[in-house]
């Protein structure tokens, strides 16, 4: 059975001045399913964002 790690990196400069805190994921398929992050949210692949359109 292969595990899947994942990391989650919280920047504290980010969560000191918003009072919020957005984590960034970091894996080695992150690529294959969004093409970016936007400092709040994933932004899909567009075959994904048709699988899932009200995400």
């Amino acid at each position: 059975m292969e595990l899947e790690y994942w990391s989650i990196f919280i920047a504290n400069s980010d969560a000191s001045s918003t009072g919020n805190f957005f984590p960034q994921v970091c894996h080695p398929d992150m690529e294959t399913y969004f093409i970016g992050y936007d400092g709040s949210k994933y932004i899909m692949q567009s075959w994904l964002k048709k699988l899932y359109p009200h995400d």
